[in-house]
């Protein structure tokens, strides 16, 4: 019996590694694939803008079923949009789902929250100047916009993109907040949530403080 449940916990574990591996050279091709992007962009990282058409199907499909949204941080779920003209989705989309998400009906899985366009989270701090997030600014809803490459500070310390995190509190709480994150730098590593800095309270979102979303200084700053 203790040699079944030996085996059994091995097993286990050697999924789980199997499974991280995975994680991270998804994570390692999106590095790559953000470096084209801003490459082709004059340094700009991918946005959404508020009323921007969201559609349902890649390049070349019939593009008859879209949305819009007004939410100015739907670039954080709604990214690979803006993917298509560096990363075609039907040559790239499986690499932006995890294991455990692999789509039914592309390019959406059904997350526990929803419908969502990957297993990948894209940080806010892309999205906004770094005035959102420093001591005594008054930032307002002008400083929701694309930024550059060359705002970044300590790009192998700032995160870009990190793994959607569905697990129960429980669950996390064993684990001690262990994930894969992807560095603004191409590094993808697992990270312990204990060993970042706190996040900074983002005042254009009721003052939420999201680790590696709201990071102080935004890209001028560091998780790390």
């Amino acid at each position: 019996m203790i040699l079944i449940s030996l085996s059994i916990v091995g097993l286990r574990a050697a999924r789980a590694g199997g499974r991280e591996t995975v994680v991270l050279a998804n994570l390692h091709n999106l590095g790559l694939t953000l470096e084209l992007f801003t490459q082709a962009k004059n340094g700009e990282y991918p946005f959404v803008a508020p009323g921007e058409r969201i559609y349902w199907e890649p390049p070349g499909g019939p593009r008859s079923s879209w949305l819009t949204t007004t939410d100015p941080w739907a670039a954080s779920y709604f990214w690979p949009v803006a993917m298509h003209d560096v990363a075609p989705w039907p040559q790239n989309y499986s690499s932006w789902l995890s294991p455990e998400d692999g789509p039914s009906d592309p390019p959406l899985w059904s997350g526990e929250s929803g419908q969502n366009y990957s297993s990948y989270v894209y940080c806010n701090a892309f999205i906004a100047s770094p005035t959102v997030w420093r001591q005594g600014s008054a930032p307002t809803l002008a400083d929701i916009k694309p930024q550059r490459s060359a705002t970044l500070a300590s790009p192998s310390n700032k995160a870009i993109m990190f793994e959607r995190d569905r697990r129960k509190p429980d669950e996390i709480k064993k684990t001690g907040g262990r994930r894969l994150v992807l560095a603004a730098d191409g590094a993808a590593a697992p990270r312990w949530d204990k060993d970042a800095k706190a996040p900074f309270p983002n005042p254009l979102r009721g003052n939420a403080a999201i680790l590696y979303h709201d990071t102080e200084g935004g890209l001028t700053g560091r998780d790390y």
